[in-house]
C-alpha cells in the first residue's frame, strides 16, 4: 500500500497517525500495539534507505548465523511467517504441544517442551531449532515444506534483536491506546456556546463551539429561495416547482420549514434521490463488467433498496436483510432480493479463467466492500499481508472471508428459479430472474491465502470477528447473518459513524471525516469527532433512523448558511472543512440530468422496473467491442425517467453520466468525484435529453400548450383524421361528443367542455344513457388524472355501470388510492359494496398524463387493456354486479363517489366484447388530445423580459437581477432576428431537437422563429452555473 494519500507526504502522514493511535484513553480489545513497533513501522517510511537496502545474506545451509544487521519488525516481516505457517497447528483452534504462536505471553512461556523463544538467543530457542530440524522433535512445520532459509533468517534475527512484540512497550503490563474510531461513540452533553439563538437542532451546538474556537463566525442564513431548492435537491433530488415556491416564500412561520422537511421525507422520490449513493457503493449494474459485460436483470434489487429508504427501514435491518436475507427465518421474496447487494456486483464469465479463480475473486470481493461500506476500512492490503497501518491481521481477513466463503457462485443450467449460467442461485421476479445469495449446505472450508493466491492455501481458519474490535455482547451464528448482526450491534464502534459520516458528506460535499472510506490510521482525523459522535448515538437511539437523523441535519442552523464567504472565513477556511459556510457542489450526474427534464416539466414519474434507454450517440456500445446488442433508446414516457433508473453497463456507461464523474461501478465506490471539465458544458449543450428539457422548456415559457413524450405508434399531430371512422367501424352505442359525433352525453355536476376537444372534470359525472343490454359491453376512453394517488381513498372513477345514487351493485372501472396500498395508482375493477369483488391492474398510472383504457365485459370475464398494450392490463374473473335499471356513467361512480380530478377524450360504449385488436384500433386511432386546439395556439409573448425572469426562476428557483436578465435578453433579440430572416433553419432546428416530443403545430414562420429563439434561452437557463449547482 502507498504510505502516503494525496494531499499530503507520506512522511506527514504517518506522523500523524502515530500520535492518533497514541493519544486515544481506552485498549484495543484482544490485539495491542506497541510504541515501539509503531516508531519500527514509522522508520520503513521516513528511512527510505530501509526499503531498499539489500537483506540480510541468505545461507545455503542450517549453520548458525550472526546476528541481522536490518531491522526486523513483527508485524511486518515475521507474524506472517507464524500465520501462514503456524497458526493451523499452534493458533487459536489449535494448540499442539500446548504451545500457541499468536499470544506472546505463550510464546514466551512455552508448551510442554519450554520456551519457543529466548529473546536475544536465536540459537537457544526452540522455535528456531526445530524450524532448522536441530532438536530432537520432527522438522516444522510438520504438514508442509520446511520454511526456506531467507524466512527462517528473518526469524532468526527478530529473536537476536529481541523478539520485540506487538503486546509490549517495555514491559508486560504496559497499556497501549487505541485508535479513536476503535472506541465505542459515547453520546457527547451539547457544548456550552455564545450565542445559543443561532442553533435550531443539536447539531448547530458543536459547529458553533468548533468555529467560536478557530475565531470564526457563521455565515448569513441562504435566502428562503437558495434554501429551498437545496433541500429539495438534496432530500428528492429534484427542484420545487413554483407553486410550492410560491407557498413557501408566503409563510414565514418556523413550521414552514419542516412542513416542508416532512413533505420531501415522505416523497417517493427520496429513495429514488439517496438509493444513487448506496447503489455506487454496492456496486450495482446493470452488466456482469469485466470484457463480456453482457446484460443481466439486476433492477429488482435496485427497487427493493428505494422502497427500504422510502419506507425508513431501519439500518439495522437494512443492513441484515442485505447480506442475509436469505438466512432469516421464512426469508421473503424481498429479504431474498436484499441480498442482491453483494450478487449485483461484476462478475468473470471469461471462459479463461479457472473456475475457483473467478468465486475466489467474488469472495474476496465481497469482504473488501463489506469492510468499506460498515467499518470504513480498507482491508484488502491485510489480504497479503497483516495490514501495514491499521490492527488488522492477515487471519482476521480470512475468518471474514470465511462468512461469504459458502455460498454457490459455480455456473449452471436453468432459468426463473434456480440456476444462472453467470453463477449462483436466483429468483423469479416480474417475469425475469435476479441474482440472490444462498448458504450451502455443508460450509466450505476456508484456508488463508499465501500472498492471497488461491492456489496457495495455508492455514485452516473458522469465521470469526476482526480481533481489534469488540466482540459482540451475545454469541451469534458462524455465518453471514451473525456477521450482519454484530455489525449493527451497539457496541460496533465503526458502523454507526461510518454511515452517518457518508450521509453527511452527501449534504455538504464533505465528510466530518474527509476520508469516507478509511477511518483507519491512515484515514484523516473528524473534524468535528464531537458531533460525530453526537450523530452516531442519535442514530443507533432513535432506532436506526435514516430520515429521523436527515431531518436533524437539514434543519439546523448549519445547513441553512449561505455560500458566500468573507475574505476571514476564506483565509482560515479554505475548503469550508469548518462548516463557516456551506460549500456550493455541483449536482451529481443523475440530478443534472432530472433536474433539467424537471424544469421543462417533462420528467416522467414512473418508478421501478427494469432499466430506462435515454437517447446516446448511435454505435457506442458497438464501437466497444463490436459484439454488444443494438442500442434502442427509448421511446414515449419511459425516454424520460430518472437517471436512477438508466441502463447501467459497466464498461460502456451512459456518457451523460460518465462525464459527471458517475462510477462505472466495477468496484465499490464509497464517495464520487465531483471535476470540472470542458467537456462537460459541451455535453450540456449536445446531449439529447438537455436539448429536448431545452425543446420543452421554450415551449413553458411562451405559454404555448405543453410538450409531452409522444406515444408509438402516433405521428406529431394533435388529433386523428380518421378516428370518427374507426368509431363507426365499430359500432358504438354511444359515441358523442367527447368521440367526435353529436352530443348524446348529459353532464352532472362540474364538467365543462369550452373549446376544448376534451371534457375538464372537477367533481362532475357524465350521464350515457341506458346501460347495454346483455352479459356483453366494452368501454373505451382517454383519461388524465390530476390527483396524486395518495391523495384519497380512491383517486378516481373513470367508468362505472350501475344504478344511478346507489354504491351496492355495478361495475366500477376506477384508480387505487390510499384505501389499499396495492390499488394505489393502479387500475381496479369493482363489482359492488354488495359483493365487493376486486381486479387490480398491474402498471402504475403517471398522474398528469393521457392514459387511455378499454374495458370488456363478457360474462363474468373481465379485460381492461391499457395504452394500446396487447396484453391486458387487468385480466380475470368477477362476478357481473348488476341489479335495478341500471345505467352508464363516466368520470365518476354511479353514486358519484370518488369523481375524476381531470379530464376524459374520446369516450365510447359498445354493446359487445370488443377483441384485443379492436381495444388496439380504438388506441391508435387518435392520439391524446392537445391542451389548446392548434388554431388557438396565439402569438408567442411579447414581453420577452417575462419570459426571461419566468425561466431564471424556475431554473434556480430565485428573482434575476437585471445584469443577470440582459444577456438573455439580448440573446433572443438577436437570434429571433436572425431566424426570421431565414425561418426554414428554425424549422430544421425544431424539428432536429424535439426528439421524442410531441408539440401543438407551429401556425406560421414568425411563430417558428420565435420558438426557436426561445430554445437557445432555454438552453442557457439550463446550462446556467446556478442551474447545475446547489446553490
Amino acid at each position: 500500500m502507498p504510505a502516503g494519500r494525496p494531499g499530503g507526504s507520506g512522511v506527514g502522514r504517518w506522523e500523524r497517525g502515530v500520535n492518533r493511535l497514541q493519544s486515544a484513553p481506552t485498549r484495543v480489545p484482544g490485539m495491542a500495539f506497541s510504541r515501539h513497533t509503531w516508531s519500527a513501522a514509522r522508520l520503513v517510511v521516513v528511512g527510505c534507505a530501509l526499503a531498499a537496502a539489500p537483506g540480510p545474506a541468505v545461507a545455503t545451509d542450517d549453520a548458525p548465523r550472526p546476528p541481522a544487521v536490518r531491522a526486523v519488525d513483527f508485524v511486518r516481516d515475521v507474524e506472517p511467517l507464524l500465520v501462514a505457517h503456524c497458526h493451523h497447528c499452534h493458533g487459536p483452534e489449535q494448540q499442539q504441544a500446548r504451545l500457541r504462536l499468536d499470544a506472546r505471553r505463550i510464546v514466551f512461556a512455552g508448551g510442554l517442551s519450554g520456551p519457543a523463544v529466548v529473546p536475544g538467543d536465536a540459537s537457544r530457542s526452540l522455535l528456531v531449532r526445530r524450524l532448522l530440524g536441530e532438536d530432537h522433535g520432527p522438522r516444522m512445520p510438520s504438514d508442509g515444506e520446511p520454511l526456506d532459509a531467507a524466512a527462517i533468517d528473518i526469524i532468526r534475527a527478530w529473536i537476536d534483536q529481541g523478539a520485540l512484540w506487538p503486546e509490549t512497550a517495555g514491559s508486560p503490563a504496559a497499556e497501549v491506546p487505541v485508535h479513536w474510531a476503535y472506541a465505542r461513540p459515547q453520546r457527547p452533553a451539547l457544548p456550552a456556546v455564545g450565542d445559543p439563538a443561532w442553533c435550531r437542532t443539536p447539531v448547530d451546538f458543536f459547529v458553533q463551539e468548533s468555529l467560536a474556537e478557530r475565531g470564526l463566525r457563521p455565515a448569513a442564513a441562504a435566502d428562503p429561495d437558495v434554501w429551498l431548492r437545496r433541500v429539495g435537491l438534496d432530500l428528492i433530488g429534484l427542484p420545487p416547482t413554483v407553486a410550492e415556491l410560491d407557498a413557501f416564500l408566503a409563510d414565514p412561520s418556523p413550521a414552514a420549514r419542516e412542513q416542508v422537511v416532512d413533505r420531501l421525507l415522505a416523497s417517493p422520490r427520496f429513495g429514488e434521490r439517496w438509493a444513487q449513493p448506496w447503489l455506487d457503493a454496492a456496486r450495482y449494474g446493470d452488466s456482469t463488467g469485466y470484457h463480456d459485460d453482457d446484460l443481466r436483470d439486476s433492477w429488482a434489487y435496485r427497487d427493493w433498496v428505494i422502497a427500504a429508504l422510502n419506507a425508513d427501514m431501519p439500518f439495522d435491518q437494512f443492513t441484515i436483510e442485505q447480506l442475509a436475507g436469505d438466512l432469516l427465518p421464512a426469508a421473503t421474496l424481498q429479504q431474498r432480493i436484499a441480498t442482491g447487494f453483494h450478487r449485483a456486483a461484476p462478475c468473470n464469465l471469461e471462459s479463461g479463467t479457472p473456475a475457483e479463480a473467478r468465486r475466489t475473486a467474488q469472495v474476496i470481493d465481497r469482504v473488501n466492500v463489506t469492510a468499506t461500506v460498515w467499518l470504513g476500512t480498507t482491508l484488502e492490503c491485510a489480504r497479503c499481508h497483516n495490514h501495514k497501518h491499521d490492527p488488522f491481521s492477515q487471519r482476521d481477513y480470512y475468518r471474514l472471508f470465511a462468512y461469504f466463503n459458502s455460498t454457490p457462485d459455480e455456473t449452471g443450467g436453468g432459468g426463473g428459479e434456480g440456476r444462472n449460467l453467470m453463477g449462483g442461485p436466483t429468483v423469479a421476479v416480474g417475469g425475469s430472474s435476479t441474482f440472490v445469495m444462498q448458504e450451502l449446505d455443508a460450509p466450505r472450508q476456508t484456508r488463508i491465502l499465501l500472498r492471497g493466491d488461491y492456489q496457495a492455501p495455508g492455514a485452516v481458519v473458522e469465521p470469526g470477528l476482526p480481533r481489534a474490535l469488540p466482540a459482540p455482547a451475545a454469541e451469534l451464528p458462524a455465518n453471514r447473518l451473525g456477521l450482519a448482526r454484530w455489525l449493527v450491534d451497539p457496541a460496533n464502534p465503526l458502523t454507526a459513524r461510518v454511515t452517518v459520516n457518508r450521509w453527511w458528506a452527501e449534504l455538504f460535499g464533505r465528510g466530518l471525516v474527509s476520508t469516507v472510506e478509511d477511518f483507519g490510521l491512515h484515514g484523516e482525523r473528524p473534524t468535528h469527532p464531537l458531533l460525530l459522535d453526537w450523530l452516531a448515538a442519535e442514530f443507533v437511539e432513535n432506532g436506526w433512523s435514516m430520515k429521523r437523523l436527515l431531518r436533524q441535519v437539514v434543519l439546523s442552523a448549519t445547513y441553512a448558511q449561505s455560500s458566500s464567504v468573507t475574505p476571514a472565513a476564506r483565509q482560515a477556511d479554505p475548503d469550508g472543512r469548518w462548516l463557516s459556510r456551506v460549500v456550493r457542489l455541483r449536482l451529481p450526474a443523475e440530478t443534472i440530468r432530472d433536474n433539467a427534464l424537471a424544469i421543462a416539466g417533462v420528467l416522467t414519474a414512473e418508478a421501478g422496473g427494469p432499466p430506462a434507454y435515454p437517447p446516446q450517440p448511435d454505435g457506442l456500445w458497438w464501437i466497444r467491442d463490436g459484439k454488444s446488442p443494438v442500442y434502442r433508446p427509448a421511446t414515449g414516457a419511459d425516454r424520460y425517467r430518472r437517471g436512477i433508473y438508466t441502463v447501467w453497463r459497466r464498461l460502456s456507461l451512459h456518457p451523460g453520466l460518465a462525464v459527471f464523474d458517475a462510477p462505472d461501478r466495477t468496484a465499490c465506490c464509497a464517495e464520487r468525484a465531483r471535476t470540472n471539465t470542458p467537456l462537460q458544458a459541451l455535453t450540456l449543450l449536445n446531449d439529447p435529453a438537455h436539448m429536448e428539457a431545452a425543446f420543452a422548456l421554450a415551449h413553458r415559457l411562451t405559454g404555448r400548450p405543453a410538450v409531452r413524450p409522444a406515444a408509438p405508434p402516433e405521428t406529431a399531430i394533435a388529433f386523428a383524421a380518421d378516428y370518427g371512422s374507426v368509431i363507426a367501424g365499430l359500432q358504438p352505442l354511444v359515441a358523442g361528443a367527447l368521440a367526435g359525433a353529436a352530443a348524446p352525453l348529459r353532464a352532472t355536476g362540474d364538467i365543462r367542455f369550452d373549446a376544448s376537444p376534451f371534457a375538464t372534470c372537477r367533481g362532475g359525472r357524465l350521464d350515457a344513457g341506458p346501460a347495454p343490454p346483455g352479459p356483453a359491453w366494452s368501454a373505451s376512453l382517454w383519461f388524465r388524472n390530476e390527483l396524486a394517488e395518495e391523495e384519497r381513498p380512491v383517486t378516481a372513477y373513470l367508468v362505472s355501470r350501475g344504478v344511478d345514487g346507489s354504491p351496492d351493485a355495478g361495475d366500477h372501472l376506477g384508480i387505487g388510492g390510499t384505501h389499499r396500498a396495492d390499488l394505489r395508482g393502479r387500475l381496479f375493477m369493482f363489482n359492488g359494496n354488495a359483493r365487493g369483488g376486486v381486479l387490480a391492474g398491474r402498471a402504475r398510472l403517471e398522474p398528469r398524463r393521457w392514459h387511455h383504457a378499454v374495458l370488456v365485459r363478457d360474462a363474468a370475464q373481465v379485460r381492461v387493456f391499457l395504452d394500446g398494450a396487447d396484453v391486458p392490463d387487468i385480466d380475470g374473473e368477477l362476478e357481473p354486479g348488476t341489479g335495478g335499471t341500471e345505467g352508464l356513467f363516466v368520470a365518476a361512480r354511479a353514486d358519484m363517489f370518488a369523481p375524476l380530478t381531470g379530464a376524459v377524450a374520446h369516450a365510447a360504449v359498445f354493446g359487445r366484447a370488443l377483441s384485443a385488436e379492436e381495444a388496439r384500433q380504438l388506441h391508435a386511432a387518435a392520439a391524446p388530445p392537445a391542451e389548446v386546439p392548434p388554431e388557438a395556439s396565439g402569438a408567442l409573448p411579447v414581453d420577452v423580459e417575462s419570459g426571461v425572469r419566468d425561466g431564471y426562476r424556475l431554473a434556480t428557483a430565485r428573482r434575476p437581477s437585471a445584469a443577470e436578465m440582459a444577456p438573455l435578453v439580448s440573446l433572443f433579440d438577436s437570434l429571433r432576428d436572425r431566424y426570421r430572416s431565414d425561418p426554414a433553419s428554425a424549422r430544421r432546428l425544431l424539428d432536429a431537437v424535439r426528439g421524442g416530443l410531441v408539440a401543438v403545430p407551429l401556425r406560421d414562420d414568425d411563430e417558428a422563429a420565435d420558438l426557436a429563439a426561445w430554445f437557445h434561452v432555454a438552453t442557457a437557463l439550463l446550462n446556467l452555473d446556478q442551474t447545475v449547482t446547489r446553490e
